[in-house]
């Protein structure tokens, strides 16, 4: 087989499967949100002895229906996102980072600026517990 055979063979091959790599289950939808802008997810912005600097930009998430006790509610994913949410309460993902702090420091917070967008009317599903370690049951 020629180089240009095989090259159009993996060509083909890999748009074959393209659909596959980039398919959203069926009901579930994937919201963009417009006006986000640079990187997204966590990203540390300066650092110093006075503080740091954090960012936190999300540029799209994606719901799907399930069906809970009979009603269909939404989950909720951010990608690289798979921090659940306490037992029972909206299922909604988090995430977190460690700063080190010196001893003896003390920790403050401030929010600079965020943006905020509101989406109505959307069940979001509760949280499922997660399974202990000696848990053998399947799945659910």
């Amino acid at each position: 087989m020629s180089s240009f055979a095989r090259t159009l063979t993996v060509a083909i091959l890999a748009a074959a499967m393209l659909p596959a790599w980039t398919a959203v289950p069926a009901g579930a939808e994937v919201h963009r949100l417009a006006d986000a802008t640079g990187p997204t997810g966590m990203a540390l912005l300066s650092e110093s002895a006075a503080g740091v600097e954090v960012a936190f930009r999300l540029d799209a998430f994606r719901t799907e229906p399930l069906l809970v006790d009979g009603e269909v509610l939404q989950t909720i994913s951010l990608s690289g996102v798979i921090l659940p949410n306490d037992p029972g309460a909206p299922n909604l993902p988090g995430q977190g980072r460690f700063i080190a702090l010196p001893r003896g420091a003390r920790a403050s917070v401030e929010i600079v600026s965020a943006r905020t967008h509101t989406f109505a009317d959307v069940a979001v599903a509760p949280a499922a517990p997660l399974p202990k370690e000696t848990d053998d049951s399947p799945p659910v």
